[in-house]
C-alpha cells in the first residue's frame, strides 16, 4: 500500500500550515511545501502520486495571476482534485483560489476583517461537529468570494457570508482556523484520506 502524500502549496514564508502539519504528522501522512507563486510553469508532483492538496494563505489576490502566475497552476490543480475526489483543503487565500478556480465570483469586501472574531455554524451539517455553534478564528482579509454554484455553506462571520465552504473533496475556510487546536484538520483529514 503506498503511503498518502499531501501537497501543502504556501505563498508566503510566514503563512505556513502550522497546525495542519500536526495534524498530518498525527496520521503518518507525507507531506511537501511548495511555493509555486511567482513560477509560470512550476515542477510539480505527479498528480497520481499526491493523495490531498492543501492551499495555504497570503496577501496576493486569488486572480493576481500576472504578478503570481503559478496561481493559475492552482486553479487547475483545484479542479482537477475536485473532478476525481481527491481531498483539497484551501486556508485564507486557499479558500479564495478554490472557490473562484470553481466559478466564484471575487470582490473587496466592505471593509478589511482583521483580528479573532466568532465565526457561525450554517445550519446543520456534521462538517465541524467538533465545535460550539460559533468558534473564534482568526480573520486577516480583505477580499470575498461569493459560493461556488452548488456549494455548500458551512460558516459565516458578520462581515463574509461565505467563511467556509464545502464543494465535492474541497473544503474551504477563508480565516486562520490554525490558531485554535485541531478541532477542524483532525474532521477532515479523518473523512476525507
Amino acid at each position: 500500500m503506498t503511503q498518502s502524500h499531501v501537497l501543502i502549496l504556501q505563498h508566503v514564508p510566514w503563512e505556513k500550515p502550522g497546525r495542519i502539519l500536526d495534524s498530518l504528522d498525527d496520521l503518518g501522512m507525507s507531506y511537501e511545501v511548495m511555493n509555486i507563486a511567482k513560477e509560470k510553469k512550476p515542477d510539480l508532483p505527479d498528480f497520481s502520486d499526491v493523495s490531498g492538496i492543501v492551499i495555504m494563505g497570503g496577501p496576493m489576490g486569488a486572480l493576481d495571476t500576472d504578478k503570481y502566475p503559478g496561481l493559475k497552476a492552482e486553479s487547475k490543480l483545484v479542479r482537477a482534485a475536485v473532478s476525481v475526489g481527491k481531498p483539497l483543503l484551501g486556508v485564507c487565500l486557499g479558500h479564495q483560489i478554490i472557490a473562484t478556480a470553481l466559478g466564484a465570483k471575487l470582490k473587496k469586501g466592505s471593509e478589511p476583517e482583521i483580528g479573532f472574531a466568532p465565526i457561525k455554524r450554517i445550519d446543520k451539517h456534521d462538517y465541524f461537529s467538533m465545535w460550539n455553534k460559533t468558534l473564534d478564528v482568526l480573520h486577516w482579509h480583505n477580499d470575498v468570494v461569493t459560493l461556488p454554484e452548488g456549494a455548500q455553506p458551512l460558516a459565516k462571520s458578520a462581515k463574509t457570508k461565505n467563511q467556509a465552504f464545502r464543494f465535492g473533496s474541497a473544503l474551504g475556510c477563508n480565516s486562520t482556523w490554525r490558531s485554535p487546536p485541531r478541532c477542524w484538520t483532525s474532521g477532515w483529514t479523518s473523512r476525507a484520506w
